[in-house]
């Protein structure tokens, strides 16, 4: 993120020293930086970035291109944002931004060449072409690896806690107690989830202890194993 806000802000220099793009331009390109970077810090804080504003990144990275211009100036902003903005959200989420910034320096290359006398052959932009996808398909698949060992450690943690306090327990309430808070742990990243604890013959199960989403629905049902479809019963 460092690395971005530095880019963000020597973006700015390059945007004051354009004479041949309007004040109203340069002002509204250095307005949406500042944002830029508000969001930046904002998402980092929150760990994700909401979708629906990465229409108006990609504004924002196309009014600071046009406004230096020379767009190719402002690539190092571009990469760095994309290297950033590639470790959060979904695929899906990093496609549309990837998308959004191609259309945004090629947008500001298009409209710099034809009003600023901007002469760029298409080799000199072509490479962009190849080299922001592959930023973003590299940077994502970091991310993504990284989490997955996260919640592979996470569990390993959960697991070996929960194992402790089975064997520390020194009854069947403290065994109960001791199953239902690591399954609560295994499946705390899941919004609105249930672990329910059930004893009796595989017929006629009581529900002894419920905790999570409606727990008190849950406290006092019946279970007949039986009922339940084959990949649960088998599982």
């Amino acid at each position: 993120m460092l690395f971005s806000i530095l880019m963000a802000v020597l973006a700015v220099p390059l945007i004051l020293q354009a004479n041949a793009t309007p004040r109203f331009l340069q002002a509204s390109a250095i307005a949406g930086l500042l944002w830029l970077v508000a969001w930046w810090i904002r998402g980092y804080g929150r760990g994700r970035f909401p979708i629906v504003f990465c229409l108006l990144e990609g504004s924002v990275v196309f009014a600071a291109a046009l406004a230096t211009g020379a767009p190719p100036t402002a690539l190092g902003l571009i990469y760095s944002s994309m290297m950033f903005r590639s470790l959060y959200g979904s695929i899906r989420s990093v496609v549309l931004l990837l998308l959004l910034y191609l259309a945004a320096f090629f947008g500001a290359v298009t409209i710099a060449s034809r009003f600023t006398y901007l002469d760029l052959p298409l080799t000199a932009v072509l490479p962009e072409v190849v080299g922001l996808p592959l930023v973003a398909v590299m940077f994502h698949i970091l991310a993504t690896t990284i989490a997955d060992r996260e919640r592979a450690m996470s569990r390993e943690s959960t697991l070996r806690e929960s194992a402790a306090a089975l064997v520390a327990a020194l009854n069947r309430e403290g065994v109960y107690a001791a199953a239902v808070e690591g399954a609560q742990k295994l499946a705390r990243d899941v919004p609105g989830t249930r672990v329910c604890l059930a004893v009796g013959s595989p017929e006629k199960m009581s529900v002894t202890t419920a905790v999570g989403a409606d727990a008190d629905q849950a406290q006092g049902a019946r279970v007949n194993l039986n009922d339940l479809p084959e990949p649960i019963r088998s599982s």
